[in-house]
């Protein structure tokens, strides 16, 4: 028996289409493009991204098990692990022919006898800290890190790669992190080709930093928010014109009558203020909805706002449909976000987080691809 989905992330294939070709508009043609899908796509589905992009040269993920997961829906794609793993992961590494990030010379090893194991000669690509501080090897360790790795006789330098810290602010002091960033790989990267030769990829650029005067492309980006039609910094905006690919909507399971002075929610942490209609919605934290849209975030109905009342529970929201105009039944659609009503953007700003959390932190819900239609 085929149970549906109360709670439904909506996707538009259309859209993601668009939001490539702009990318790609913007980087040219001799600037390849390897779209990150970890966190399952930014919540938007893996499967679905994969598949628009599989002519990629990589698809790029976070973990070994995302990896894993995207393999068995596209078994001959390039799948590219933006974070090192763990040693013990090496043999995973090369039996499925995933393309490592490598930063510390141990995993380096413990992979080299992997590909041993496995008769292979595995392309790896060395992420370089340029000023990020969270995964890579040091600026000045990494020619002494390319030397001891191509002495590995089953493993290929096929990338280099550092990531921006502030490629998305405009401030003078940011731009000029950017800048010292941007000049201290090209020293990495010419370093490590004067000890070890050419090497295919050089690539440093996620969403933001395409349009980042300071940055450079190199010869591969990795969009991951943009593809979905979200804007990493307002100011890109003049640079392209994206279109939102995910609505995520729900149903109304139950409409009631109550009088003023009712209380609402865990804590009676709202108290109508007047006779008020009130409906519950089977969405709440557990699917990835925050708790801090507790009492003043809004659901979408009519085309209309209503506001959440109370606190925001692990299955299930309430909103006020007093004021929405037209008929409203159980059964009918509602929408967390629209991106019209109520976008991404407007619930980041209400939950004082980015739009990136909101739309990666979706979960436990049906998928449907199509072509979202505005509440």
């Amino acid at each position: 028996m085929n149970v549906t989905y109360q709670t439904k992330l909506i996707i538009d294939s259309e859209a993601l289409k668009h939001n490539f070709a702009e990318i790609k508009k913007a980087v040219g043609d001799f600037v390849e493009i390897a779209p990150v899908v970890k966190a399952n796509g930014y919540g938007s589905s893996a499967e679905m991204i994969a598949d628009l992009y599989g002519h990629c040269p990589y698809l790029a993920v976070g973990d070994i098990h995302e990896a894993d997961s995207l393999r068995k829906i596209l078994p001959q794609a390039p799948i590219l692990l933006l974070y090192q793993p763990f040693s013990a992961h090496a043999d995973a590494v090369a039996e499925n022919d995933y393309v490592a990030s490598v930063s510390h010379i141990d995993f380096t090893e413990s992979l080299n006898d992997a590909a041993k194991r496995h008769n292979k000669k595995l392309k790896i690509h060395i992420e370089i800290d340029t000023g990020m501080g969270r995964q890579g090897v040091l600026a000045k360790d990494s020619v002494r890190l390319a030397k001891d790795i191509h002495a590995l006789s089953h493993l290929e330098i096929e990338g280099l790669w550092t990531h921006y810290a502030c490629a998305d602010s405009p401030a003078p002091e940011d731009l000029a992190f950017t800048r010292q960033q941007t000049d201290l790989f090209k020293e990495c990267i010419s370093g490590i080709e004067n000890a070890v030769g050419a090497v295919k990829y050089k690539h440093a650029c996620a969403s933001a930093a395409i349009f980042n005067p300071h940055a450079e492309l190199f010869n591969m980006v990795r969009p991951g928010l943009m593809l979905y039609g979200y804007y990493p910094s307002a100011t890109l905006k003049d640079h392209i014109t994206l279109k939102p690919a995910l609505k995520l909507v729900s149903v109304i399971t139950q409409i009631k009558d109550v009088d003023e002075g009712f209380p609402v929610s865990y804590n009676r942490s709202f108290i109508t203020t007047r006779k008020s209609k009130l409906a519950t919605v089977p969405v709440g934290y557990q699917h990835g909805l925050s708790r801090t849209l507790s009492n003043k975030g809004s659901f979408v109905i009519n085309g209309q706002l209503a506001p959440i009342r109370g606190f925001v529970c692990m299955d299930y929201t309430i909103v006020d449909i007093t004021d929405i105009q037209g008929p409203v039944s159980v059964g009918d659609e509602i929408a967390i976000f629209d991106n019209v009503n109520m976008t991404v953007e407007k619930m980041a700003s209400l939950c004082d987080t980015i739009n990136y959390e909101i739309i990666s932190k979706i979960h436990n819900k049906g998928v449907i691809y199509g072509n979202p239609q505005r509440t």
